[in-house]
């Protein structure tokens, strides 16, 4: 891993007493997670009766970072978190931002035909963006819940 941290935790293994964290914040970790399962079930031995979770990950995003394993639907969110009550289900963005997401992609490349991507995914975000509207083709969804005593 070579980017700043001030600590780095392997949440598979992670050095914490079983009960003994009031709070996990995810954001778009679990899908560089080899073994999902083992870091879930990490945070459900570690995190306290009562404690929350705010977790996402992204559904409809390209692979990034050198590793890239899973995408979570809702389906997955309720069977791997069943020990949870789950606040809030997010949907992260629409169709339309999933479309203009895609077409800024690949980020840096300068090809005659990625400006033109990039450009239309911007007149699309600038003109189209307001209707945005929620739906099975989300960029990520996200999950707020509490641990079950």
């Amino acid at each position: 891993m070579a980017r700043d941290y001030d600590r780095y935790l392997d949440v598979t293994n992670m050095p914490f007493a079983d009960n003994s964290q009031d709070s996990y914040l995810c954001i778009s970790v679990l899908e560089h997670v080899p073994d999902i399962q083992k870091a879930i079930s990490e945070i459900n031995r570690t995190l306290k009766g009562g404690g929350a979770i705010l977790i996402t990950v992204p559904f409809a995003y390209p692979v990034h970072d050198e590793v890239d394993f899973w995408r979570m639907s809702r389906t997955a969110y309720e069977k791997n978190f069943d020990r949870y009550e789950i606040k809030a289900f997010v949907h992260l963005g629409g169709l339309i931002s999933t479309v203009c997401d895609v077409l800024q992609r690949p980020r840096g490349r300068r090809s005659g035909r990625q400006r033109i991507y990039k450009w239309l995914g911007l007149f699309i975000a600038g003109t189209l963006g307001r209707y945005d509207a929620l739906d099975s083709f989300p960029l990520g969804f996200g999950i707020y819940a509490t641990k079950r005593s």
